[in-house]
């Protein structure tokens, strides 16, 4: 009988044993699923940022470029897509060296690692869209489609491998860029710097063939910013919002999962998504009505502040002039809460509550400051691409060497991934600021070069500019009136000159008034 009993306890303990097996395989496929929902989910949010890139950039520009816009916004996801499958998400894996990944994953079939391939297909996207406002009614559309395979095939998987990548050799220093102020939105912003530095500054009008006047004023030689205004505020509003949305999925999202601990990783992404956005709406409406209100009173005293010259200079002057003081700019505020979204990214799971508020409080003024510097160089960026992802992802890559902890870098990358020390952080995130920007330059400077070469350069003629890339690219505007306007014309041609001379007399006219008000 008590044998029978110890072959009896031995079986009992054997199914206990093969039921615990059971379990832990039903917990960990339970725990991959959950993982993958979690991830599929917030990159599609990331996924409905090119909606809200595409309404921010439409309303910032002209009517006349609205569908340009949008279609380069189509085009670059597509694009991306292509390429990403191809070899892209290759040259981002784990695989390779610390410069590149290898090519175990080109032209993969589907697989698990679909996942994580189809997550950053959309950050890839992401960084390619932020060119196309930044150089928009100048650059021709095919060579724009060029520089969006630049971005999206070559430079983002090669920063995606050097940062994510454990094999990356940014990864093995101890770089923080949790969620890819650097990788993305710096890459992006380069992008943006050198190709609207290289395609110059849009024609106004005919009287004016620039945005940037020179002019001499008590025989000092400045320059007069006629920066046109876009032409939906409300589309603009639409599309920040619809990017802060889509940015809690864009740095939440980036734990890869919930799992194991990750939801806490998350649940920081999220609220220092939240937290540092809208300390930095708040610090730049300060800001504006600061600005507004010293700009007023300087016109009243015919002389410059010390402050107004520490923004603007004493060579430059906005032509829109602030005439009434202690208003707000919106634009301004709304580009500043993306500057907010751009700063938090590398930090949003590593940077104490303070830190946050910090990065939020400097994020919103840094915004205009830069925007009013990138004027100053004679730099024309429709949408402040250049200030909002370039300068404000330097921002987000120095201020985690300051505001960072152990704990939080061990809970958000792994415990054996840097040991925290405030001076070699900081010499760290600068070498990895350096190499982003130096790359990004060298190659996208390359690029536009041998471009130039091309017939016909790579901006539109003149009189297209004026008329607007819809007409020229698609035929039409995007909105009705436009189009009923043109119909009756039996020629493109005629078409094209009536416009010319109608918005020529119209800004005359307007301008006329503006001066007679003044």
């Amino acid at each position: 009988q008590l044998g029978q009993l110890t072959m009896a306890s031995s079986g009992d303990l054997q199914k206990l044993q093969a039921d615990m097996n059971h379990l832990v395989l039903r917990t960990d496929e339970l725990s991959r699923d959950v993982d993958f929902v979690w991830t599929g989910s917030t990159a599609v949010l990331v996924f409905i940022m090119q909606l809200g890139f595409g309404m921010l950039e439409a309303g910032s520009v002209k009517s006349i470029n609205v569908q340009s816009i949008l279609f380069k916004n189509l085009m670059d996801v597509a694009i991306t897509a292509i390429g990403w499958w191809s070899f892209g998400y290759s040259v981002a894996s784990s695989h390779g060296n610390s410069f590149s990944g290898g090519t175990e994953h080109v032209f993969l079939d589907p697989n698990e690692e679909w996942t994580d391939m189809f997550f950053l297909w959309v950050f890839a996207a992401t960084s390619a869209t932020i060119v196309s406002g930044a150089v928009s009614g100048r650059m021709r559309l095919y060579i724009y489609l060029l520089v969006s395979m630049c971005m999206s095939w070559i430079l983002f998987p090669l920063f995606a491998h050097w940062v994510w990548a454990t094999n990356g050799w940014l990864y093995k220093m101890g770089f923080i860029d949790f969620a890819g102020s650097g990788v993305v939105h710096l890459g992006g912003g380069v992008g943006a710097l050198i190709g609207s530095s290289q395609v110059g500054p849009r024609i106004i009008s005919a009287a004016y063939p620039s945005r940037f006047e020179k002019t001499t004023e008590k025989g000092i030689e400045i320059i007069i910013d006629r920066k046109p205004r876009g032409h939906n505020t409300t589309i603009c509003f639409l599309g920040a919002f619809l990017l802060w949305f889509g940015w809690f999925g864009f740095n939440a999202g980036s734990t890869k999962g919930v799992s194991g601990g990750r939801r806490v990783v998350a649940a920081t992404c999220l609220f220092s998504t939240g937290l540092a956005t809208s300390v930095s709406i708040i610090s730049m409406t300060a800001f504006s009505k600061l600005l507004s209100t010293l700009r007023h009173h300087e016109m009243q005293m015919g002389r410059l502040t010390v402050f107004s010259k520490i923004i603007y200079g004493s060579k430059y002057r906005e032509y829109k002039g602030d005439q009434k003081a202690g208003y707000i700019n919106l634009l301004d505020v709304l580009n500043a809460a993306l500057g907010g979204l751009v700063a938090i990214t590398a930090g949003c799971a590593t940077t104490t509550g303070w830190g946050i508020v910090i990065t939020g409080l400097i994020a919103g003024p840094l915004t205009k400051f830069s925007s009013v510097q990138i004027a100053r160089l004679g730099i024309d960026d429709p949408v402040d691409a250049i200030s909002v992802h370039g300068t404000c992802g330097i921002l987000g890559l120095i201020l985690p060497a300051f505001f960072s902890t152990q704990k939080l870098i061990d809970r958000a990358y792994g415990e054996d991934y840097v040991t925290y020390k405030v001076g070699r952080q900081i010499g760290v995130q600068l070498i990895g600021v350096v190499s982003i920007v130096g790359f990004a330059v060298v190659v996208l400077t390359t690029v536009l070069t041998i471009l130039k070469l091309l017939p016909g350069g790579i901006r539109i003629d003149a009189k297209n500019e004026r008329i607007g890339n819809d007409f020229e690219y698609f035929g039409g505007y995007a909105y009705p009136d436009w189009h009923e306007e043109n119909e009756n014309y039996k020629n493109k041609k005629e078409a094209k000159q009536e416009l010319w001379d109608r918005q020529s007399k119209r800004f005359v006219k307007s301008e006329g008034s503006i001066k007679r008000s003044l």
